[in-house]
């Protein structure tokens, strides 16, 4: 073991209370170091484990497109083949009755929706339709949530509306735009 000596460069008689000082300064850097490794380790962990996945957007686009793309829903279906036209929407299928239909079984508890038809200027020149009125998949509870998403509120309990717009072709001729907004809770 190496002596000991003071700045002078006479040797220190008590070595043991020296090594016992050393040994408790050198605690701090450890301690700290110590914690910064716990901590890191922590942030890692917490980092990867998510407690809360946000699923609304795409729980929307699903029943947007079951909407859309279903024979329960309102495009064109020929019964004789089975066949659904996507994107050709049928106005005797365009109805709240037929909506409610669809989602009547597994109808989301966390969504509402609207969808509205709106004929384009050039094909109202070619076969004047009056507008269809909203058809919705839950009407009173989208009237209660509509103004909650519109003020875009955040936190628990909050509203949010996930909107679409698609051109589309009608069964008896003509085209619109059909608006379609789904409105979950966050």
């Amino acid at each position: 073991m190496p002596q000991l000596t003071d700045s002078t460069g006479n040797l220190l008689e008590n070595k043991k209370g020296f090594a016992i000082s050393y040994k408790m300064i050198m605690w701090i850097p450890r301690f700290f170091f110590t914690i910064v490794v716990i901590s890191l380790t922590s942030y890692i962990i917490f980092a990867f484990i998510s407690t809360k996945t946000n699923v609304a957007e795409q729980e929307s686009n699903i029943l947007m497109d079951a909407a859309h793309f279903s024979k329960e829903g309102f495009s064109a279906f020929d019964e004789e083949t089975g066949r659904v036209y996507p994107g050709i929407v049928d106005s005797s299928r365009f109805s709240t009755a037929q909506l409610s239909q669809l989602f009547a079984s597994d109808k989301p508890p966390l969504t509402a929706g609207r969808f509205v038809r709106k004929q384009v200027v050039v094909d109202y020149f070619i076969s004047q339709q009056a507008d269809g009125l909203p058809a919705y998949t839950d009407e009173t509870r989208y009237l209660r949530w509509q103004p909650i998403a519109r003020a875009n509120a955040k936190g628990e309990g909050s509203k949010k509306a996930f909107s679409e717009v698609r051109y589309v072709a009608m069964k008896d001729g003509g085209g619109a735009i059909l608006e379609t907004v789904f409105i979950a809770s966050n």
